[in-house]
């Protein structure tokens, strides 16, 4: 029963990518796995899904914010393409992050840089740093006022 509900899942999945590959906007997928997906077949109305996974969840790009008290990832957060390496809070409710990962609305990366995502999910205007560090950030803190870098 666990394997039907999985492929049941695995098909959503799927036919939302299906969806995504027609239209001619960039719109996001609603599922994602944590690997790789092999192979495609479809047999009536349901599309079975073959690769190296071991889970499908809800795409949240390459970060996302949970909340303490409940596993469900904030959907209103800004989608990215790529990783976070790092974040810290803005004192508002609002995050800093830095990664390599370009904006939903970008076409392409242009590598590691510092955004700030303020409280209503929307990156702040006029704010975007390039990040020039030869062995990359790992860490970075805002405190009084000030952001501090470290590699």
């Amino acid at each position: 029963m666990k394997e039907f509900k999985k492929s049941i899942v695995i098909s959503f999945f799927i036919l939302s990518l299906i969806n995504v590959a027609k239209s001619q906007s960039s719109i996001s997928p609603k599922y994602s796995v944590d690997g790789f997906v092999k192979s495609l077949a479809s047999k009536g109305d349901t599309l079975i899904v073959g690769g190296f996974f071991n889970n499908v969840g809800v795409y949240t790009g390459g970060g996302t914010i949970i909340s303490a008290t409940s596993d469900k990832p904030n959907l209103s957060f800004p989608k990215l393409m790529g990783s976070i390496f790092a974040s810290t809070p803005d004192g508002s409710g609002g995050y800093y992050i830095c990664g390599d990962f370009r904006k939903e609305s970008e076409k392409s990366n242009i590598g590691l840089r510092i955004e700030h995502i303020l409280a209503d999910n929307t990156f702040e205007i006029g704010f975007s740093l390039r990040v020039e560090a030869l062995f990359g950030v790992s860490k970075i803190l805002f405190h009084n006022g000030i952001l501090y870098i470290a590699g």
